[in-house]
């Protein structure tokens, strides 16, 4: 994940430029609300300068009021990019899991501050008795990075047989198993003291959530976070996203013409959880469904966004910040990658501004996030 870049660095550049150049192909763009008419010129103008292949949305509230799909969705076949295309959320899931996290604390279900050793068994947790889940959001529990080697296990068995079967890459076995098998190793440091991003962490994480409610990842997802708010475009895979998955061919395909041995996305197995994907549109709900106090409590809100990490704009399952020329408000500030697939969503949680852009070609975070904010002093200035 790219670390944080000041937009406002790089706004000057985008505002010189508000006419529109010739665009990149597009397969429609909705503008449904008077204030984003003049943020087409701005985004289309980017797209064309930065030749970026994706879905761009924004929205108010639960209303996607403007989106602009452009490119392929894959580059093989040639399929167009639509504004319900689904992309992979790469890290943008640890926001998700946090927010079960926090829903099943509300219920009683869950304690953030008790030891992950009530809720696992002594097997899997063994001297990490000190981690609590709110180490594991806040991506402080001390935990080493024992499953990266899996990764390079995993690939280097696809890259010599990109037919191998779990089984026969040594992986086919439950998240517990897997836990029991890689998760070991001594603390990197003691739980609450550093910020390290490991994978371990979120693995962790959904164990503990299929432990306790005996549901799997994917049925928590939808009972909390996509269903309440009618994120009918959201799910869940494993190793890669298939249009089983979807129920339709409306997915984006990873694709990276500059990198030789990773032109498409990262298989992630149920060894480690597998992934989740999105559209536009359903981020747009999610985030207001969980700021605007649909999905969690004022009071588990406070909390939610409460910095846990300073430097790193950390707070639980994602980073939130403020710009400095409005230091008082806050936003959630979330980007997720996995292969070529690079995506940001921006809300502000004190407007409901929302800001989604989904690539498959591998684009810079960093240059979707200043875009971002040119994009919210556009609708700032509409009349």
């Amino acid at each position: 994940m790219n670390r944080y870049l000041p937009p406002l660095l790089l706004t000057a550049i985008y505002l010189t430029a508000c006419q529109p150049k010739a665009s990149l192909p597009t397969t429609s763009v909705v503008i449904t609300a008077p204030d984003t008419i003049g943020v087409d010129a701005a985004v289309r103008t980017w797209v064309a300068e930065n030749n970026f292949n994706g879905v761009i949305a924004v929205g108010r509230g639960a209303e996607t009021t403007y989106i602009l799909p452009t490119g392929a969705a894959n580059h093989q076949t040639g399929q167009k990019l639509t504004g319900q295309t689904v992309f992979q959320t790469g890290s943008v899931d640890k926001l998700f899991a946090s927010i079960i996290v926090f829903a099943l604390a509300e219920r009683g279900k869950l304690d953030l501050d008790a030891s992950i050793s009530i809720y696992l068994s002594d097997e899997i947790t063994q001297d990490r008795g000190g981690i609590t889940l709110a180490h594991l959001l806040s991506n402080r529990s001390g935990l080493p990075a024992s499953f990266r080697p899996v990764m390079g296990q995993m690939m280097g068995g696809l890259k010599a047989n990109p037919d191998a079967t779990l089984s026969d890459l040594g992986l086919d076995m439950t998240l517990a198993e897997a836990v029991a098998r890689f998760g070991h190793g001594n603390l990197s440091a003691q739980p609450g003291t550093a910020f390290d991003y490991v994978y371990a962490n979120w693995v962790y994480v959904h164990l503990i959530l299929e432990t306790v409610t005996g549901a799997t990842y994917g049925e928590l997802l939808s009972r909390y976070v996509f269903d309440p708010v009618g994120a009918t475009r959201s799910g869940v895979f494993d190793m890669t996203l298939e249009a089983t998955d979807v129920g339709d061919e409306d997915f984006a395909v990873g694709f990276d013409e500059d990198d030789d041995f990773h032109t498409g996305d990262f298989p992630i197995p149920p060894t480690l959880g597998g992934g989740s994907y999105t559209s536009a549109e359903d981020m747009v709900r999610i985030f207001d469904g969980v700021y605007g106090g649909e999905l969690l409590s004022a009071e588990s809100l406070k909390r939610f966004s409460t910095l846990t990490t300073s430097d790193e704009n950390y707070a639980y399952g994602g980073r939130v910040m403020t710009y400095k020329s409005s230091p008082d408000a806050l936003y959630s500030w979330q980007s997720g990658s996995n292969g070529a697939t690079n995506i940001v969503a921006v809300h502000s949680i004190e407007t409901g501004y929302s800001f989604i852009a989904l690539s498959n070609t591998a684009h810079s975070q960093d240059d979707m996030f200043a875009l971002s904010r040119v994009v919210e002093l556009n609708v700032e200035d509409s009349p």
